[in-house]
C-alpha cells in the first residue's frame, strides 16, 4: 500500500548505516534483503515495486549505495518457483528484477540520474546536462542509457498484468 511506502521513504531520510539492524535504514534494507528470498512471487514482486519507489523517490547517499554495493539484492534468478499459480508471473519478475539491476549499474557507472528529478523538469534536466558534457561526455554515458533502455523494454508485460495487484508496479515502468 502507498502509505507503508511512504514510512518506509521515510524511514530512509532519518538515515543510518545500511547493514546495522538497529537503524532505520538498515532495518528497512535488511527486512526488505529477507523478504527478497521469499519462494512467493507475490511478496518477491512487492519488494521489487519497494525497491523501484526508493531508487525515485528515497534518500540519495542509500540509492548511491545500494547502486554501488548492494545491487544483487533484486536480482531474483535465484528464487525458485514453489506456486504454479504466482509462477505465471516469474517472467515478469524476472525481467523486472534485471531492469532494477541495469538501473542501478547505469546509477553507479554514471551517476544518472544524480538527483530526483521533481514534476516536468525532466527534460530541461537531460537537456542541460548533456549540453554542458559535450560530446565525448554524451559518446561515454550513451551505451549505459542504451542498455538500460534496452532491459527495459525487455520487461515481460503479460495479458492481465494490469488486473492483477501488480498493476501499481506495471505503471511505474510506463
Amino acid at each position: 500500500k502507498e502509505k507503508h511506502v511512504r514510512t518506509i521513504i521515510t524511514a530512509l531520510q532519518m538515515g543510518g548505516m545500511v547493514l546495522d539492524r538497529s537503524t532505520p535504514v538498515g532495518s528497512v534494507y535488511m527486512n526488505l534483503k529477507d523478504r527478497m528470498r521469499f519462494p512467493d512471487w507475490v511478496v518477491v514482486i512487492k519488494c521489487l515495486t519497494v525497491f523501484h519507489h526508493i531508487f525515485h523517490e528515497g534518500n540519495e547517499g542509500f540509492v548511491n549505495h545500494f547502486a554501488a554495493e548492494e545491487r544483487a539484492t533484486v536480482d531474483v534468478r535465484r528464487v525458485m518457483e514453489t506456486n504454479v499459480r504466482q509462477s505465471r508471473f516469474a517472467p515478469f519478475a524476472r525481467s523486472y528484477s534485471q531492469h532494477l539491476l541495469q538501473w542501478c549499474a547505469m546509477k553507479h557507472a554514471i551517476q544518472f540520474p544524480p538527483r530526483k528529478v521533481v514534476g516536468n523538469d525532466h527534460e530541461i534536466f537531460v537537456m542541460a546536462r548533456y549540453a554542458a558534457l559535450g560530446p565525448r561526455g554524451i559518446f561515454r554515458e550513451l551505451p549505459i542509457l542504451l542498455d538500460t533502455m534496452d532491459v527495459l523494454i525487455q520487461v515481460r508485460l503479460q495479458e492481465g498484468l494490469m488486473r492483477t495487484m501488480f498493476g501499481p508496479s506495471v505503471r511505474m515502468l510506463i
